[in-house]
């Protein structure tokens, strides 16, 4: 058993045949730095060296068939075919676990964070025929690994357990945080989620805004129309004062959402989540995406939050700004996830919880068990009306590993 901690990534190169092994090398040393056991090849098939760097490295690759969105009819022969041709291709790769054989194939609502169970219980000819035929074709073969119809799917007949979800809280509606209360009402839709986070602006694209807020969008070359009515209403330039700090205003909140997004998803090690696949690594065809290294290879803010969110050990508390704001107090469980195969013996738990100049200091000392996510303790304090800054630090010290998490709240 191995919790899943992946990325997405779409064609490392819009030129297949420019795919080297280097690039390929590139990719998956990138994933590992970010303590990423998993890729998702999404939406595409890529050159060979990569399955060939992912052998020799050790990354898990999910692989999807070249299917996204809704297609005619007469498209389910030629994909049937695919399906086969994929499995004879590159089946012999060790590091493919999983097929996959259509990529979000009901149309996305972006006035949603998750989409609506009773909508993807009506049968459509595209997830019970298309997808239903390319994973039977997955499946006769290739007997010896599983294929899932689709993804984007919440746990609905007649596979509930092939669920793999893709929320958008704080992205298409809502907040980050929105995550962790939807997850206790639907617990399985957390058992994978296979995509969620945002998009943001490089830090190295430079627009001429001197009527600002008021410029050329074509200039962010984004995805499509879509994602571009989604990222202004998220961020409305009417509310920054110039181009630079509405675009540092996207990479700060990628990095918060999915430091919070994934914590909130490990936290719920098993119970019933078995991984995720955030989006995504990189994605190359565009300036403005939702890849935490850009275009030009360089590591936006989120690259590190992932990296440090992902770690084999990492401490963190549950979402607690809200109580706060709305009910002067801190009340917060502190968890420990420790991914490692070997249990840490004898670890100290420190939290620092700072109220304005006031510091209040819980320890626990314990072990926890390997593969595990083991609740360390509840910190509770009530707080003054009008704080003005509340500021959590936690540690873990052990023989065995360490770890340090903090949470800044700012009126």
């Amino acid at each position: 058993k191995i919790f899943l901690r992946g990325a997405n990534v779409a064609a490392l190169s819009q030129d297949l045949a420019g795919i080297t092994t280097e690039s390929a090398n590139s990719c998956i040393e990138q994933a590992l730095e970010a303590n990423l056991n998993l890729i998702r090849v999404k939406g595409h098939v890529t050159h060979p060296s990569f399955y060939d760097a992912a052998d020799q490295a050790g990354m898990l690759v999910w692989q999807d068939m070249p299917l996204t969105g809704g297609y005619h009819r007469s498209v389910r022969e030629q994909a049937m075919r695919q399906a086969r041709e994929l499995v004879d291709n590159f089946g012999h790769h060790p590091s493919i676990i999983v097929w996959c054989g259509h990529d979000s194939p009901d149309p996305i609502d972006t006035t949603r964070s998750a989409p609506s169970l009773i909508e993807q219980q009506k049968p459509t000819w595209a997830r019970s025929v298309l997808d239903e035929s390319i994973r039977r074709s997955l499946r006769r073969q290739d007997p010896s690994r599983p294929a899932i119809a689709s993804s984007g799917t919440l746990p609905s007949l007649p596979r509930p357990q092939e669920s793999n979800s893709h929320l958008w809280f704080g992205w298409h509606q809502g907040r980050a945080q929105d995550l962790a209360t939807y997850l206790d009402q639907q617990p399985w839709a957390g058992k994978f989620v296979s995509a969620f986070g945002s998009y943001s602006v490089p830090e190295d694209l430079k627009i001429n805004s001197e009527q600002w807020p008021i410029f050329d969008f074509s200039k962010l070359d984004i995805e499509d129309e879509n994602v571009l009515d989604t990222l202004l209403k998220v961020f409305p330039p009417e509310m920054f004062s110039d181009f630079e700090s509405w675009s540092a205003a996207t990479r700060g909140q990628q990095a918060y959402l999915l430091k919070t997004q994934i914590e909130i998803l490990r936290r719920r090690k098993y119970r019933p989540g078995g991984g995720f696949t955030f989006d995504s690594l990189f994605d190359p065809r565009y300036e403005t995406t939702s890849g935490v290294i850009d275009q030009r290879g360089n590591f936006k803010p989120a690259y590190n939050a992932v990296s440090t969110a992902c770690a084999e050990t990492i401490i963190i508390a549950d979402p607690f700004f809200d109580l706060i704001a709305n009910e002067q107090r801190v009340a917060t469980n502190v968890t420990a996830i420790h991914d490692g195969r070997e249990p840490i013996e004898q670890a100290l738990v420190t939290a620092r919880l700072t109220i304005e100049d006031e510091t209040h200091i819980n320890k626990w000392e314990g072990n926890i068990e390997a593969d595990a996510a083991k609740h360390i303790g509840r910190i509770e304090y009530a707080i003054p009306r009008d704080v003005e800054s509340v500021n959590l630090i936690l540690e873990l010290e052990s023989e065995e590993a360490t770890a340090y998490n903090q949470y800044t709240y700012t009126k």
